[in-house]
């Protein structure tokens, strides 16, 4: 095996355990690497560990659910959730919500269902979230 070939799998295995939350933080990530965009890279990762492209209004998400989500943009990563936000009874959006907060402490990204951008959703590993305190999701 060569020398390059050693850093694409350490760099695709690390990118797996990144998509899967193993050992690291989910957040912001750099997707830059010596210089390269390895997006594409990141995208086959991601594909692996079962993260399927679609758009918000498309995940079939339950009020009470949520499923980890990565926004791809320009050779970076942030992880969120899709779930949905309640108001009040009758009243609740469907949204894309990144774990980078802003200053006021609500999610930096938020993407609804109109938004036409695509993320890549984890359906397999939904989870059961409080729909009256979406703030509490990572």
């Amino acid at each position: 095996m060569t020398h390059d070939a050693s850093r694409t799998d350490e760099l695709f295995a690390a990118f797996r355990d990144l998509a899967a939350g193993r050992g690291v933080r989910r957040g912001r990530h750099d997707l830059w690497v010596e210089g390269q965009d390895r997006t594409a890279v990141f995208e086959q990762a991601l594909a692996l560990e079962g993260f399927d492209p679609a758009r918000v209004r498309d995940v079939p998400i339950a009020m009470g659910e949520r499923a980890p989500a990565f926004l791809l943009n320009e050779g970076s990563a942030d992880f969120g959730w899709v779930f949905w936000e309640k108001f009040s009874e009758g009243r609740a959006r469907k949204l894309f919500g990144s774990s980078v907060r802003n200053a006021k402490g609500d999610w930096e990204i938020q993407l609804g269902e109109g938004s036409r951008r695509r993320i890549h959703v984890c359906l397999a590993a939904k989870s059961v979230v409080d729909p009256e305190r979406p703030s509490s999701l990572g």
